[in-house]
């Protein structure tokens, strides 16, 4: 696993989105990383795990970093999203 994202020329480290993720009460792991994109070099993912009994949405995820994770950093795609139940 790479511990630097290239997106768009800007560096993202998965390690920071992962600890900014462990702040949504819902979420019980996360594992963030770079899948190759034409366009920006790479698109950062994260494979989410959920608390169980939680029922958050990758939309909710989302609002939740919108406004605190500068955009580079937000999701851009969803390579898995798995609820605990």
């Amino acid at each position: 696993m790479k511990d630097t994202i290239i997106r768009g020329g800007g560096n993202v480290w998965p390690r920071g989105v992962e600890d900014f993720l462990f702040r949504h009460l819902g979420i019980r792991e996360a594992q963030v990383f770079g899948i190759p994109d034409a366009k920006c070099g790479e698109r950062v993912c994260a494979w989410i795990v959920l608390h169980e009994g939680a029922d958050s949405t990758p939309e909710d995820v989302i609002r939740f970093s919108t406004g605190r994770l500068c955009a580079t950093r937000r999701r851009s795609a969803c390579a898995s999203w798995t609820g605990c139940r």
